[in-house]
């Protein structure tokens, strides 16, 4: 499945199961790419919400511990838009 056969599903199967979804965090680099590429498809819906931040793996976070102080900063601005 190529990239754009990915945002399509992702707008026209997943997105519609969250009819109340506001907020988007997305995880890592290729997540954030993902959601650039979804966005950019016709009728996504651009309203909601992103907080993006860095992918929680211990690859990623071993090599730059301050990478977990963005990723909680990110979780409480993300818990904070959604009270």
């Amino acid at each position: 499945m190529n990239a754009n056969a990915i945002a399509g599903w992702v707008r026209d199967r997943l997105i519609d199961l969250l009819p109340a979804l506001v907020l988007v965090v997305p995880m890592g680099r290729r997540a954030q790419q993902g959601w650039t590429l979804y966005k950019q498809t016709p009728g996504s819906r651009q309203e909601l919400l992103v907080r993006a931040c860095p992918h929680p793996s211990p690859l990623a976070l071993n090599g730059r511990p301050e990478r977990r102080d963005e990723i909680r900063t990110v979780m409480r601005e993300a818990a904070a838009l959604t009270r």
